[in-house]
This record gives C-alpha cells, structure tokens and sequence, in this order.
C-alpha cells in the first residue's frame, strides 16, 4: 500500500511557479585545463619573450583601453584601427605569441580585479587591459561597492571567459586557439542567466504614488525576462545540449503568458521524457495549465 502511494506521489506532479531557469552544464575538468594552458602560456614569456610585432600589439591593445576609458568616439575608434592592423602584422608572423600575449594581459587584468576588490586601487592593468570594465559593471548591476567592501560579481570562469570574448572582438581574432571553448561559453551564459543585466529605467519622481511604483516593477520584470529570454535563445544556438524548451516555458510563464508556457513544457516533456529535468518540467506544467485555466 505505501509503495503505491509513494509511486502515485512522484507520478503525478504538482504545481510548482516556474521561477527556476535550467543551466547549462559545464564541465569544470575541461574548464581547469584551459586554465592550465592559459596559465603556462603566460609563465612562458618568461622564458621565451614576445616578437616585436606581438609587443606592439599589446602597446596598441593598451592604447585602445584607455580610449576606451576615456569614452573619447574618436579617438577609440583610432586606436580599434591601430589594435587591428597590429593584430593582422602579429598574427602573420608568430600566430602562437599572440596567444601568449593575450594569456599575459588576461593574467594582468584578472590581478588588476582582484587588487581593486581588496585595496579599492584602480591599476593602469585595469584600465589599460579593461578600458571601461568599471562603469559597464556598474551599469549592468555586477558589481558590488559598500564602504570597505568590493567585489565584481562574475565567478572566476565568468571573468575569465569575459576578458577573452572582450580581447578577440577588439582584436577580430577567430580560428583554432582564439575561439571560446563551448565550456567557456557555457560558464559564461550560467552567469547571465544567474545574474541578468539591470533593467534601464526612467528616475521616479520624489513621492512616487502606489501605481507609480507598481508601473516600474512591471517595466522592470518584463526588462528582466526580455533579457533572459535572448540569452536563453543564444546559448541554444551554440549549446545542443541546453534545455531550451524548459528554459522558455519558465521565461513565458514570468511574462504571464501561461498557454504559451505550457506548450513549451509539454515540447520539453516530449523530447526529453526521462531526462533530469522531468520532474520538474512535469510539475511546471501543472501550475501553467492551472494559471492559464484562471486566465
């Protein structure tokens, strides 16, 4: 008699509010050997120094931070022209020094951070290697600033993988070596999906009314999921592994859009019926179907 009824219990779901996004999964071996190269790469300077063509790449990677800094448009699109015809000169001549040089500067940079989170010191590596790291930080809410207290809310993979992506895009740097490993990219959509960018909103008004302030909460959730849903449709896009139907039906259903929601659970349930998300995805199914019935 128990085990039927124990049997019955997780057969049949119950409601639970889809509030929890599924993530994608991340292999952390394969993660600590990419460090491990990284790692081994810059010690390597040591012993066997940069071509002259990979220095100036970094002179001009530098240049370009501090434009960036500057927020000068002129001026940083000068100094992104200089980064780019330096990077085509280096990479023609020692493809694998470029490689060591942005193992460097990542190395500088992730020291730099952690130097700003205990002293509060904003180094020239931060400036330089980061350009406007700070105040786009700042901006999307990634960053925490108390009095004797700092810290940059990326985890480790997440920053790391960030430097990388920023130093290619400023470089035009693709091809075997440079691209992100999917586990890189997967630790990076793991922090978006965690930590969504801060909502843009218009300043309130000294004494906001009730319907003021309720009007910004609905701008700023409906911001929130608008967010979560394109990087949920990009990380679909390079992870076929990711549980994208689960994650839309969870999106949806914090839009209020629960019929919708309930399709992609069910699409979910059919392509994956004894997957790790089952349970769950069968229980979120239940509380759409009943939020859409109420509608």
């Amino acid at each position: 008699m128990f085990l039927a009824v124990a049997g019955a219990l997780i057969v049949v779901p119950r409601a639970v509010e889809p509030v929890e996004l599924p993530e994608p999964t991340v292999d952390t071996r394969a993660l600590e050997r990419t460090g491990e190269l990284e790692r081994e790469r810059a010690t390597s300077v040591v012993r066997r120094p940069l071509d002259a063509d990979v220095r100036a790449l970094g002179s001009a990677l530098r240049a370009y931070g501090r434009a960036d800094g500057s927020g000068e448009v002129d001026e940083l699109q000068a100094a992104r022209d200089q980064v780019v015809t330096s990077f085509r000169r280096a990479a023609a001549v020692a493809a694998d020094d470029v490689l060591r040089l942005r193992a460097v500067q990542m190395a500088q940079f992730l020291s730099a951070v952690r130097q700003w989170e205990t002293t509060g010191l904003e180094t020239e590596d931060l400036g330089e290697l980061g350009g406007a790291f700070l105040p786009a930080l700042r901006k999307s809410g990634w960053v925490t600033e108390e009095p004797g207290r700092r810290r940059v809310e990326l985890d480790a993979p997440a920053l790391a993988t960030l430097f990388k992506k920023r130093w290619n895009e400023v470089t035009g740097a693709v091809g075997p070596g440079f691209d992100l490993s999917l586990d890189e990219q997967r630790a990076f959509y793991r922090f978006l999906l965690r930590h969504p960018v801060r909502p843009t909103l218009l300043p309130l008004r000294a004494d906001p009314s009730p319907a003021e302030l309720d009007e910004r909460r609905a701008v700023s959730r409906a911001q929130t999921e608008q967010y979560r849903m394109k990087k949920v449709e990009e990380l679909a896009l390079i992870d076929p592994g990711f549980a994208v139907e689960l994650a839309r039906g969870v999106v949806e259903y914090q839009r209020g859009r629960y019929a919708l929601a309930s399709e992609h659970f069910r699409r979910h349930l059919e392509a994956a019926p004894d997957g790790p998300y089952t349970l769950r995805a069968r229980n979120y199914l239940r509380a759409a179907l009943d939020a859409a019935r109420t509608e």
